[in-house]
């Protein structure tokens, strides 16, 4: 299972990397796996944070998390161009894309989001 598609739907598993310490793998491939999920889990768990249990909604584009003051915009899929309608006195706050590009974000206008992207809003 991918660890990205699987935190979208607020669902974790366990990962155990003492192994991957050492080099080791049981298939191959699995040290990108785990060097991915470093990278969405120090975005991520700050989130969790804030968000605290969320409620999780599907949409044409991957699924929102949706909080008391916050949300969490997850992309399976990419999408070239993105109109939130926020709240008053909420903004983009973290933008995030597992193969490090960085969506334009003009106002409530965000373009060019990747697959595997992460967008965390909230009140200023």
């Amino acid at each position: 299972m991918d660890y990205f598609r699987l935190a979208m739907y607020y669902a974790f598993i366990d990962v155990n990397v003492s192994p991957y310490a050492c080099g080791m793998e049981t298939v191959p491939n699995e040290n990108i796996l785990i060097e991915e999920i470093g990278k969405i889990n120090r975005t991520l768990c700050p989130i969790i944070d804030k968000i605290g249990i969320p409620f999780v909604q599907q949409t044409a584009f991957g699924t929102v998390w949706n909080g008391k003051s916050c949300a969490v915009l997850f992309f399976w899929n990419p999408v070239e161009r993105l109109y939130l309608e926020l709240p008053e006195n909420w903004s983009v706050k973290t933008v995030f894309s597992v193969d490090g590009s960085t969506p334009e974000v003009e106002g409530n206008i965000i373009k060019n989001i990747s697959h595997k992207s992460m967008i965390f809003i909230s009140e200023k």
